[in-house]
């Protein structure tokens, strides 16, 4: 048999095992930023999965920007199959959520003060705690694959947080870090980089 009869069987035979294999789709979702859009896109979750086909929003990948960072942080302790209960604990997050629970004034209690002596007029040092305790009960960690993105101030780069590089721990203060509008928010000091968030350089 030739060299070439071979090949033309070789691809034959390859074309036959590749028709016989079915498909397996990959769900993902990419959330974006804006302020009060993380709680709309806890609301379209919702939506999505309680009045469609769960199956059909079986979300194996979350990826999120400054306010979508925060629902991908939260995602990330659901399976793909527990879609509907992520959307339903994300939901009520959202709907008890406070100003208290994500920033406070400086202790000056000044906004001059504190747009002449700090970084940022807010100090986010609750969002923090109030992030790692919302991930706390979930001793289990990942369950699904994650991508936050936030923007490095030093090097104008976007830095990419997964479940490869972040622990899921630490996950609460890559959300942060990428939530962190500038001027207003204090930029976060992660992993050796000066972090602000990531929709000032993409929003997706």
């Amino acid at each position: 048999m030739s060299k070439s009869t071979y090949a033309v069987s070789a691809i034959l035979a390859a074309s036959l095992f590749f028709n016989t294999v079915e498909a397996v789709p990959c769900r993902a979702i990419a959330l974006s930023g804006g302020g009060s859009m993380g709680s709309w896109e806890a609301g379209v979750m919702w939506g999505l999965t309680h009045y469609g086909n769960p199956e059909d929003y079986y979300w194996e990948v979350m990826t999120g920007v400054s306010a979508g960072s925060i629902n991908t942080a939260g995602g990330a302790a659901f399976a793909p199959w527990e879609s509907p209960e992520m959307s339903e604990w994300l939901s009520n997050n959202w709907a008890s959520l406070h100003n208290g629970d994500i920033y406070r004034m400086w202790p000056e209690e000044s906004v001059t003060y504190s747009l002449k002596n700090n970084v940022s007029l807010f100090d986010t040092t609750p969002a923090l705690n109030y992030l790692r305790g919302l991930l706390a009960p979930f001793p289990e960690g990942f369950k699904k694959r994650v991508s936050i993105a936030a923007d490095d101030l030093e090097k104008g780069e976007v830095v990419i947080f997964d479940q490869t590089n972040t622990s899921f721990y630490d996950l609460a203060q890559a959300a942060l870090s990428s939530s962190s509008i500038p001027v207003v928010f204090p930029p976060q000091h992660f992993k050796g980089r000066v972090l602000s968030d990531g929709g000032t350089i993409w929003d997706v």
